[in-house]
């Protein structure tokens, strides 16, 4: 689904239709313009809870909001896919600690 101008709409439509809660394990979402209110869809539509090995968000306008809605959805799991790419994207120190403190406190 790269590259396919979802956006935050986008994203809304699959979360609701369950595309997330699926067996799917890999997904890239690269260049869909999501941006926080995508990536919050994203977080709370069972991206993080199911079988996602790798997801590539690289490219979304994703800031802290985004990358918080992310790290409490991995937190709130104690999941996170093996790959999470989130290059080129506009996530400041808030929202990269939120990410850290996540990701640190999952069980090896």
């Amino acid at each position: 689904l790269g590259a396919n101008a979802l956006g935050a709409e986008g994203i809304k439509a699959l979360a609701k239709g369950g595309a997330f809660a699926s067996s799917l394990t890999q997904l890239n979402l690269s260049r869909n313009a999501l941006g926080d209110e995508g990536t919050r869809a994203l977080a709370h539509g069972g991206a993080f809870k199911g079988t996602l090995t790798a997801l590539d968000l690289s490219y979304n306008q994703i800031a802290s909001k985004g990358a918080k809605a992310i790290a409490a959805a991995i937190a709130s799991s104690g999941l996170m896919p093996k790959q999470l790419i989130l290059r080129c994207n506009i996530i400041n120190g808030d929202g990269a600690h939120a990410l850290a403190s996540a990701i640190t406190s999952i069980e090896p």
